[in-house]
């Protein structure tokens, strides 16, 4: 079975969170959508005489979303970090293997196989892999750990093909 040897750092953890904190395309969608209908509304409010609360109405969703926008982003690499930190297991080294099952990952505290099945997302990010077993929860395996590029088209392989959303 292909190996490879994971020991995860703070950054690791940082990009998966910032990745998996992302929008999604119905959530961009959603606002987009509610932006729009904003507009309309301010603009219906300033052609009806509101022009001043037409104008305030647009300013508020405007700074709304923006400093919403910004305390997602700020927010998300200090909690990472903390959680990093607090939880030991992330920080001990481990053994990833994969096959035709699934992936199994053994470390000092044990071994567990998770069936290709149970993961319904894979993303593939500049600096690791990302398997989610739901929105929240997920393996990291950086891509420092596969000391060969062939090893590594040899997960890609594996992972696309056999995940709910391979």
């Amino acid at each position: 079975m292909p190996t490879v040897h994971v020991q995860l750092e703070e950054r690791d953890y940082v990009n998966a969170a910032q990745a998996a904190a992302r929008p999604s395309m119905r959530t961009v969608l959603a606002l987009a959508i509610a932006s729009a209908l904003v507009i309309v509304g301010a603009f219906v409010g300033w052609r009806a005489g509101y022009m001043r609360e037409a104008f305030i109405a647009g300013l508020v969703w405007f700074f709304s979303l923006i400093g919403a926008g910004i305390g997602h982003m700020v927010s998300i690499a200090p909690k990472a970090k903390r959680v990093f930190r607090q939880q030991q297991g992330l920080r001990r080294a481990h053994e990833i293997t994969w096959s035709d099952i699934g992936l199994t990952v053994s470390g000092a505290d044990g071994q567990s196989t998770t069936r290709w099945a149970d993961f319904h997302r894979v993303r593939e990010l500049d600096d690791q892999f990302m398997l989610f077993l739901s929105d929240a929860v997920f393996f990291m395996i950086p891509k420092r750990a596969f000391p060969d590029s062939s090893l590594m088209q040899s997960f890609r392989e594996a992972v696309g093909g056999r995940t709910r959303g391979g």
